[in-house]
């Protein structure tokens, strides 16, 4: 449960979904034998309401991942607080200009070369990202469904 009974329903789709896609990660991992606890799954959180966001941090969802640094900088510096263990990665490119936001917000940002650490796929296809070596694979709509459209977009 979420703790309110507005927020029960999504709280609890948001819930199953992560239970299922942790689940699919731990099956993939042990596939190619791989221990499924050196994968992290990244809940890629751009675009999504507050609510959904607020579900997965109920369900116990500590690593997730924006495109926008604005986006970030309006969401998570509130969240922090609560929740102490949370770890927030870029997952897009950063401009020049959101730079010095991008490296107060975030715990992990894109390095390319000498990395430890892989971070690739996505809801279609983290289990083959898994099986090639991630350890860390991404997940937005498995988890918490479609983004709604924009404002003012026509989608």
């Amino acid at each position: 449960m979420t703790g309110s009974a507005e927020q029960a329903p999504e709280g609890d789709l948001v819930a199953a979904n992560l239970r299922a896609v942790r689940a699919r990660i731990v099956a993939a991992a042990e596939a190619v034998g791989r221990d499924p606890a050196k994968v992290t799954l990244v809940a890629v959180s751009k675009a999504q309401p507050d609510a959904r966001v607020q579900a997965a941090l109920a369900a116990g969802q500590r690593v997730f991942g924006e495109n926008y640094v604005q986006e970030a900088k309006a969401r998570w510096p509130a969240l922090r607080a609560p929740h102490p263990d949370l770890r927030l990665h870029m997952s897009g490119p950063i401009q020049t200009n959101k730079a010095r936001d991008a490296i107060a917000l975030f715990d992990e940002i894109a390095r390319r070369d000498g990395l430890d650490q892989l971070s690739m796929g996505m809801s279609a296809d983290y289990e083959i990202a898994v099986q090639f070596g991630a350890t860390h694979v991404r997940g937005g709509r498995a988890l918490f469904g479609a983004r709604p459209p924009r404002a003012g977009s026509t989608a």
